[in-house]
This record gives C-alpha cells, structure tokens and sequence, in this order.
C-alpha cells in the first residue's frame, strides 16, 4: 500500500471489521506511520478454526510467506480413470491455508505494527460528516456507546 496525495495527510485510521482484510489494512496502514484503530465484535487473536482456503496468491498478496497458517501445499493434480492416470504438474503450488490462522498471524503483525485492536465491539451507525464520517460503536465488554 502506497500512501497517495489525497490520503497522505490523514494521521488516524479507524477500521470496522477485523478479518483478514480489516487487519491487514491495519497492519499497512500502520506501517505507513498511520495511527489506526481497528473494532470487531470477536478476539481476532482467539478465532475458532473455520474453513480451509485453497490459493496460489497468498503470499503474493501478503509479501510474505504465512508458514503457520499452511496446512498443504498442492504442486501437482493426479487424475486416475480405469486403467489410466496421469499427473499434471502445476506452475504454481496452490497453499491450503487455516483461515483462522491466518487472522491470528495478521492480528499479530498488526499489533506488533502498532495496530489498537478492540474487541468486543459492534458497529451501530455510520454518519457521514465534514471530513469524514462519525463512526459509533458499542462496546460490548463495558457496556457503553
């Protein structure tokens, strides 16, 4: 992520949605030197295991390479029918990624690039305004808006 000449003199960022993209936009967003709030309704460090993703673009798209969230890496396709079978070699692997882990791995680079996370937070209103738009949340832990 680049900062343009429309976004460069914005110093705060408040993100709604913690998944993979909200956190990593957070965690880009920060590196920037942006000082970036991010609210989701869950612990994006404590998320259950949910659903495998199969992709080859991953680690393009990250910059890095997310060991901890690679469950199999797919290089070849076999096909077998009776009597014959060939395999097929694939250009690129494909990663078959945790996507739980994956949120955990971009919360912690998140945090660690300075990303504020709350959680227990539920958007309520968007409203836009002079400059921006007024964002109110409730905060489901201490129970106030």
């Amino acid at each position: 992520m680049n900062i343009t000449e429309e976004n460069k003199d914005v110093s705060e960022v408040d993100i709604v949605g913690g998944s993979a993209a909200g956190l990593f936009a957070g965690y880009l967003l920060a590196r920037e030197g942006k000082r970036v709030r991010l609210f989701d309704a869950n612990d994006v460090l404590n998320v259950d295991s949910r659903t495998l993703i199969t992709t080859s673009r991953l680690t393009d798209v990250l910059g890095f390479f997310p060991r901890e969230a690679v469950v199999n890496q797919i290089d070849q396709i076999d096909l077998y029918s009776p009597g014959r079978s060939v395999t097929i070699p694939m250009k690129e692997p494909d990663l078959v990624v945790e996507r739980a882990a994956v949120v955990r791995l971009l919360a912690r680079k998140a945090l660690d690039a300075g990303v504020e996370i709350r959680a227990g937070c539920k958007l309520v209103n968007l409203e836009p305004g002079d400059g921006g738009v007024a964002v109110t949340i409730r905060d489901t832990h201490r129970g106030r808006v």
